[in-house]
């Protein structure tokens, strides 16, 4: 699911296409269905997909928080790091939001 798209319920092309029985759901509930997904998808579960003890690091620092922003500027927000086990395996632009 994308991010944008399960917040703000709607298709690629932007047009609304929650029917009534239908939510849009949280930043946070997307992010958790898409970290798990991915995990188990993977079949990495055990290793991934959450930040508990045990579990490896991937991660990624984002120019804004999600979850204090308006859905629609979602599309707006940059990548900083992203971070695999102990290793900065991206780094995009440093600028301030």
């Amino acid at each position: 699911m994308s991010l944008e798209h399960g917040v703000l319920a709607s298709n690629a092309r932007g047009c609304c296409v929650r029917p009534s029985f239908l939510r849009r759901v949280s930043v946070g509930e997307v992010i958790r269905v898409d970290a798990l997904n991915g995990a188990v998808a993977s079949r990495q579960e055990k290793v991934k997909g959450s930040i508990a003890a045990g579990k490896l690091p991937d991660l990624v620092v984002l120019s804004r928080n999600l979850g204090k922003i308006a859905p629609r500027d979602i599309l707006s927000v940059r990548v900083r790091y992203t971070l695999s086990g102990d290793h900065i395996v991206y780094s995009g632009d440093s600028d301030a939001h």
